[in-house]
Parts: structure tokens; sequence; C-alpha cells
């Protein structure tokens, strides 16, 4: 059926003024244009771009949208609701039997603004102002093309946003706590929306660019991780503290997946007075995750970007960090970390010699290769060299031990080896054995071969290092033992001879000191000086103290609780184990104040 352009729709507006309604059949009727210009301010490219987005609205919400904009001279007195209920019967706009649906009609000389909805479409009072507030705004700029599109712009956005399809009786605009809690929480039934919006940037700190490219990351993580992560901002708590609004808002807005409804909630506060954020976690997974090591590791990483003001690119990594952690059970991790539930196993191809630390040449790197495979082969226990780069968090040993562990090092049952970790920049080496590992390795030979080690390493020849280290473990266990260096041996003899002539020097000064006749007194008083010896009471007097402290991140100035509600001090996080929503639920979680 062919569609009537505007022209042809005045006619039909004057005229159902006046006559009786017509209805429509179908599902939904494409007599009429949706968006039609009364003032001639609309182009017929942009009356048809309009259109286009209209029915594109019809086709994803399941509900019509129709926009009008008239001046004073179409009324004749009529109000816009009027207006909008007259024209939607009498074109048989609406989708159904109840023929839902939108109208958005503007005054272009009064700028009144009024949006009406038939059917069961329906549009809260937050949601309402949200779409006027927009649409209007782009009047000044694009005038009533402006208003239109913002119409289709801002609706679109908050159904898309809409929380909870069953329906959850929401506080709303203007209350003491936030548009989204619920009215009654003691009746609030937990549910999930797989399309709730994981990014809800109310406190306006993210441009529409980096919003999109968060929310799409965090469905890639979800997707990844089997995890709900979402971000929520806002100017402020309302009173519930950090930890519970960020609770409250992944409880009550349909966020987790699973039984369990596993997942993450990072809270930012841009209050200025209480600036800070705070990241809840939900779900006995997520939470045994989520320790109180792990959490001041992405903490730290975090307060960096909130304190500088990068706050698209600090959630970004903080969304990193937790994918991270959900997948390999740590928040740092290098490329061959495992994931979770890595089964171990042995890899004859691996190189035995690993730069991560990117100083050696492929010459040198292919020279020590070859040397620790003819050793590895020859002692029956892998040998296996590794310039460290990054430790991603671990400790020395962890790290050490976990790429040992999970590259496939290690021959036989108990995976028998031998790890020389070295780290060029501080100088520092470290010598692991697994399952069997060499039989000559006792205490003396493990200082000579550090000691070695790390003489060259110093000297920042870290190919040296390996190549000696390798060609002294290899007669190490050919002999038994590890040679001294004829520095150490000139060392000793030197160090015999001064300590010869020092206890010699001590003798003789012994021998002539005895040799000695002594004066005779016969008072000891003789050998007193007057005045020169007073002696009293004091008290006990410390002559030395030792103090220690341990750091620890978890506050508790919140009467005992163990925890704040806010976050902690500007450089350390607070940490709970364990506390609540409003709602009773149970959650772990961290923050800090920045």
């Amino acid at each position: 059926m062919k569609r009537i352009a505007a022209a042809a729709l005045l006619a039909l507006f004057i005229l159902c003024l006046l006559a009786p309604c017509a209805s429509a059949e179908g599902d939904w009727s494409e007599d009429y244009y949706r968006a039609v210009d009364l003032t001639g301010e609309l182009s017929d490219t942009e009356g048809v771009s309009l259109d286009e987005d209209c029915i594109a609205f019809i086709k994803e919400f399941g509900v019509d949208l129709t926009m009008l904009t008239v001046d004073s001279s179409h009324r004749e007195g009529r109000s816009l609701e009027d207006i909008a209920g007259s024209l939607y019967e009498y074109c048989g706009f609406g989708v159904g039997e109840t023929h839902d649906g939108y109208m958005m009609v503007y005054d272009a000389d009064t700028e009144e603004y009024a949006l009406v909805c038939f059917g069961d479409a329906e549009i809260s009072g937050v949601d309402l102002k949200f779409v006027r507030h927009t649409a209007t705004g782009f009047r000044e700029e694009y005038g009533v093309f402006g208003v239109m599109y913002g119409t289709f712009k801002a609706l679109s956005e908050r159904l898309r946003a809409a929380p909870d399809p069953g329906g959850v009786a929401r506080v709303g605009e203007g209350g003491d706590l936030p548009t989204w809690y619920p009215i009654d929480v003691a009746s609030f039934e937990p549910y999930h929306d797989s399309d709730a919006p994981r990014v809800r940037d109310d406190a306006d700190i993210f441009s529409d660019e980096d919003e999109d490219y968060l929310t799409r990351l965090l469905l890639e993580v979800r997707e990844d991780t089997g995890k709900d992560v979402v971000v929520y901002t806002d100017m402020s708590d309302y009173g519930l503290g950090h930890d519970v609004c960020s609770a409250d808002y992944f409880e009550f807005n349909g966020y987790g997946t699973g039984e369990q409804r596993e997942g993450f909630c990072l809270y930012i506060c841009m209050d200025p007075d209480d600036r800070g954020w705070w990241t809840a976690v939900h779900g006995l997974d997520s939470r045994a995750l989520y320790t109180e090591e792990y959490a001041n590791e992405i903490d730290d990483e975090l307060y960096g970007f909130m304190a500088g003001g990068d706050y698209s690119y600090g959630v970004m990594d903080w969304a990193d960090n937790i994918r991270t952690l959900c997948l390999k059970g740590i928040p740092f991790a290098p490329e061959w970390y495992p994931d979770r539930g890595y089964v171990r196993t042995h890899d004859p191809y691996a190189s035995r010699v690993v730069d991560e630390a990117g100083v050696l040449t492929a010459s040198e790197l292919a020279a020590l290769e070859e040397k620790a495979s003819a050793l590895s082969d020859k002692l029956g226990v892998d040998v296996v060299v590794l310039l460290c780069g990054n430790s991603y968090g671990m400790t020395r040993p962890q790290y050490a031990d976990a790429f040992y562990n999970y590259n496939g090092y290690g021959l036989g049952e108990d995976y028998d080896g031998v790890l020389l970790a070295m780290y060029r920049y501080s100088g520092s080496a470290l010598i692991n054995e697994y399952g069997a590992g060499l039989k000559h390795l006792t205490s003396v030979n493990f200082d000579r071969l550090t000691s070695r080690c790390e003489s060259k390493l110093g000297r920042g020849d870290a190919y040296a290092a390996a190549d000696e280290w390798l060609d002294l473990v290899g007669r190490m266990e050919r002999t038994g033992r590890v040679p001294r260096t004829a520095g150490s041996w000139c060392g000793t003899g030197v160090f015999g001879a001064l300590l010869g002539c020092i206890f010699g020097a001590v003798d003789r000064k012994v021998a002539k000191a005895r040799m000695k006749t002594p004066a005779v007194s016969t008072n000891a008083n003789a050998y007193l000086i007057p005045a020169a010896i007073s002696i009293m009471s004091l008290g006990d007097v410390f002559v030395k103290t030792t103090s220690s402290s341990q750091y620890s991140p978890i506050r508790t100035d919140s009467g005992g609780s163990g925890r704040s509600s806010g976050g902690g001090s500007s450089h350390s996080s607070s940490y709970s184990h364990s506390y609540s929503s409003s709602s009773g639920s149970s959650y772990s979680g961290s923050g800090r104040r920045f």
C-alpha cells in the first residue's frame, strides 16, 4: 500500500480534528509516514531519514513511534495530548491488538513537548524527563529535526536500558535513594536480565565512544569468563556507603550469571567530598578468586588511572584484569600462564633457554639452547635457563615455579629438573630444583654456582653468566664439586696472611706487656681520683629497642566490623571477605578513595 506523504497528511490532520476515527487492520499499519513536520522546517531527506528511524524502532521494540511538529496555528486551542490521541487513532498507528506505541508532538512556537503512550506502551516519569530533556536540547542547533531525532534516540536508549521486564517498582526521580532502587526491598526477588546495560554512567565520566567500547568489552569478558562484569558511576552513594551501593546496584538490576549469580560490579563515586570506588563480588567462585592479596594488586593498578583522571582507560584495564583473574586464577599473568583447570604435561620440544628480558642475540640464544639440551640428555634431568623480565606481581620463586611447571618442563614421573632464573637488572640469580634434581647440588656448590652467575650478571653479561653456569653444572655432576675461582683462592691466601700478622702483633703486644714490672701501692685508694666517680640510681634504661609492623589494608573504622563503608586511605584498599547488601545477600569486595 502506498504511504501518504507530509502534504497529504496535513489535509488528513485537519480532517481528523473533525472526522470520526478509522481503524487499521493488521499488526501495524504502513499507510502513513511516522515523522511529519507541519512547520515546514524539515527537508524531504530529513523526513525520510526520520521515518526510517521510526520503522527501525518498531522492529526493535515491538511498539510504534510517531512524531509530529506543529506551530500554534495548527492547534486551534487543543492540547498536544488531544492532538496526539486524535491523529494516532485516525491513522491506525500502533502495534498489535492494543495498538501499542508512542507519539511525540512538539509546538515549535511555544516549545511545548508531549510524549503520549498508547496501548500497553509505558514510560516512567524519570524516563520521560530524560527523553524530553534530550530531545529539546537538540532544538537550538538542529531545529525541529533535532527534537524529533532526539526523541527517537533517547527513547530507544531508555527502552534498551529497562532493567526488569517483569517490572520492579523503583524509587524513581527525586527520592533520597537512586532511581533504580526498589521501593520494597523486603519483597524483592532476585532475577536475571541478560539485556541489562553493562555500563551505567550516571556521573557522566565516559565519552559516548568510550561507553560503547566499554559495553562491548564487558560483554566479551562475560562471554569469556561466564561471569557478569558491570560498571556503575554516580555522583553520590546516597548514604549507603560505597560497598553497599555497589552490591545493591548489582543485586537490584538483574545482574549475575548462573544459580550463584556470579559477577563483579565496579562502582565509582564522583562525589567531590567522597570520591572513590568499590568492587562488589558475588558468587562462591568469584569470591574465592577475589582474595585480599589479588584485590589489593588490582586496586593498585586502578588507583593510578583514577587519581590521574583517566577513568575510561582505568576501567578498561580493570576489566581485563578481572578477566585474567577469572580465567587464570591470578590478576596478572604472562601469555604462557595456563587457564584454570590446567593438567600438567611433558613437552620435549619446549625451549630449554627462554629470554623474556630480550637481552640475548639469536646466535647466543641458539648456542645456550644447544648446550642446555645436550646437558639435559646427559644428566637425565631437565636443565632450564630463564632470563626474567616481568614477574607479573608474583614473587620471584613463585614466578620461577610457575614457569617451570606450566611450560612442560621436567623429565620422568616426578618432572626432574633444575631451573636457573636470572634477573638481569637486579643482578640476582635463583636456582630451583624439581623432582630428583641434581645429585651434587650441596649448599656449598649452590652458593658457588649462584655467586659465579651473579658476578657476571652484575657486569651486564647475561650470556656469559648462563654459559658458565651450564658448564659448572656439568662439571659439578661429573666431579661432585664446583671449583672456586682464582680470585677466591688469592683472596683466601691474602686473608690468611693478614690474619697471621694481626694475631702475631697481638701476641707480641701481650707478651711485651707481661714483661713490665708494675708499681707497688700499699692502698687501693691510691688508684682512685677523688670526685671522679659518682654513682646514683636512675632506674632501668633500655639500651636497644626493636619495633615491627605488618601492613594490613583492612580498616576498622566502622565499629570494629573489619571494613569501612567507603574504602581506605588514598594508597591502600579496604577489603571485606564478607558483607551484606541491603537485601541481606553476602558479598566480598574492596575499594579505595582517590
